[in-house]
């Protein structure tokens, strides 16, 4: 990783940080987010896991008036550190701890 992309990174850390501590406070069920990225295609590679710790809490806040609230609140964060996702919908995954332990556990294999 260059010095460059290091920075990009952690402005991008700090601005989910920021997210997560809100969402944990405000969101039932949210218990973390993750992100990966390729910082040659930034804005169309980078994706933003949201982990709910069940499918049940999961379920709720997808059912809930607020279900987009998660979304717009990492659109925001994000673009105030001048990134500007190409399709939020898409790269704003919302899982369950399961799912997502499922996931990762088969990519290890």
């Amino acid at each position: 990783m260059r010095k460059s992309d290091k920075k990009i990174d952690q402005k991008i850390i700090n601005a989910l940080t920021q997210v997560c501590e809100s969402a944990q406070r405000n969101i039932d069920g949210f218990v973390w987010l993750t992100h990966d990225v390729n910082f040659k295609a930034l804005s169309k590679s980078l994706k933003v896991t949201c982990v709910f710790a069940s499918n049940e809490y999961l379920a709720d806040y997808l059912k809930s008036a607020n279900k987009q609230h998660l979304r717009q609140l990492i659109v925001h964060h994000l673009a105030e550190i001048d990134i500007v996702l190409q399709d939020a919908n898409q790269q704003i995954v919302l899982v369950s701890e399961a799912s997502f332990n499922q996931q990762h556990a088969k990519l290890r294999h």
